[in-house]
């Protein structure tokens, strides 16, 4: 809160307080608002009412430390103001805040700044007006931080907001609010103070709305970030929830619900396809599995099943789905019956090495879909499931013969 004094004030070749008492009153209220806007944005590590009590008690008192020396003692106002306020003003707020980072440093200098430019535009209106010493620059001092606080009561949050929720692209922004914060000193204070050089009011009136329109830009394009954020967050959200509706989550396949919709969707993509063939295939021996080893044997089983699916048929080519309780359903894309032949040995292959029980094998069935046919894809699923059965039947009969030359 350096600045607030350091632009209004000269004596000699150094600035100083003018006598005017409301001049006075409008540099001691930039000094106390700007601390209230602090403690509004910068987020405390604990929000209470006695580190508030903490805070205040602190800004009192660098505050009166920096009257009594301009009032009282002959100091340079300039090296003073940096001594008394803005060094004791950032320790005090960096030791209570919550984000000790470039977050703090951004906001700490946009206040400043802000003050800065509230504390020209009072003097100048007072010296514009061809007045000394007058209400003006109280007047305009309470106007402006009025619209701030009042209007700019939302946006105040919101950039509040922005600190809480976006811990990134902070300090590009941060090291340009120092220079320019440096530089609006510089040019109010070099080679002469603006007091003594009034006639480039307008052009100083200039570049604080071009650094205002920096912090609009910056703001902004934070603010955007945060939406973006957002919309992942929501985004992730919404595939968590896909996952639940549409995901086997013991088998790790997709659901009855997805093979449905994946059926729904095919309708309309049926040109990209030569012919999809529908594989269809069931857990030999389940009850057997479940009565002998448990239902945690079962599963065991599915699971070894699902792993023995995922490896032999590639997710590049096909879609894999559980369709029901030991019921399996394969989707593969532009193949033919001996690729497909040779695939369904894979299995059989994988599983017989694999099986953690002995009972344990596959029957599967297929039939091709292409869009030149009369059937349906849910026709053809049904002659899938239809062969799965016949080769069920073929395996329990074959297993019966055996046990009859035993």
């Amino acid at each position: 809160m350096a600045c607030d004094i350091i632009i209004i004030n000269v004596k000699g070749d150094e600035l100083s307080i003018m006598n005017g008492f409301f001049t006075q009153m409008s540099d001691i209220l930039i000094l106390v608002l700007n601390y209230v806007l602090c403690i509004r944005i910068i987020p405390l590590n604990k929000d209470t009412l006695w580190k508030k009590i903490i805070i205040f008690s602190g800004i009192f008192i660098t505050i009166l430390v920096y009257i009594i020396g301009i009032t009282f003692f002959e100091v340079v106002l300039s090296k003073w103001a940096v001594v008394s306020l803005f060094i004791p003003s950032f320790i005090l707020l960096f030791c209570f805040t919550k984000y000790k980072d470039m977050r703090f440093v951004m906001t700490f200098c946009f206040i400043e700044t802000i003050a800065f430019i509230i504390g020209f535009i009072s003097r100048y209106a007072e010296i514009a007006a061809g007045a000394s010493n007058t209400l003006i620059p109280l007047t305009v001092t309470t106007a402006l931080y009025s619209l701030i606080f009042f209007l700019g009561r939302k946006q105040l949050k919101e950039y509040k907001n922005l600190i809480i929720k976006v811990n990134s692209n902070w300090t590009g922004p941060a090291v340009s609010s120092i220079f320019l914060y440096i530089l609006l000193i510089v040019i109010m204070a070099y080679p002469t103070p603006f007091i003594q050089r009034t006639e480039y009011g307008p052009v100083y009136l200039f570049l604080c709305l071009s650094v205002g329109v920096f912090y609009y830009v910056f703001i902004s394009s934070i603010s955007k970030t945060k939406k973006i954020e957002e919309a992942n967050i929501e985004l992730q959200e919404k595939n968590k929830f896909y996952e639940l509706a549409y995901s086997d989550f013991l088998c790790e396949l997709g659901n009855r619900a997805a093979f449905e919709k994946t059926m729904e969707n095919l309708k309309g993509q049926c040109s990209l396809y030569k012919n999809i063939c529908f594989v269809f295939m069931d857990i030999n021996n389940m009850k057997q599995i479940n009565d002998t080893y448990g239902h945690v044997a079962g599963d065991k089983t599915l699971i070894c099943t699902a792993e023995a699916i995922k490896k032999v048929f590639s997710p590049d080519y096909s879609k894999a789905f559980r369709i029901g309780g030991d019921e399996f359903c394969v989707l593969y894309f532009n193949i033919n019956k001996e690729g497909i032949a040779k695939l369904l040995q894979s299995l059989d292959n994988v599983i017989e090495k694999t099986k953690p029980y002995p009972e344990l094998s596959i029957a599967s069935g297929f039939a091709f879909w292409n869009s030149d046919m009369g059937d349906s894809m849910m026709d053809v699923f049904k002659k899938a499931d239809m062969n799965m059965y016949s080769n069920k039947r073929q395996i329990k009969e074959l297993n019966n013969n055996m046990n009859n030359i035993d």
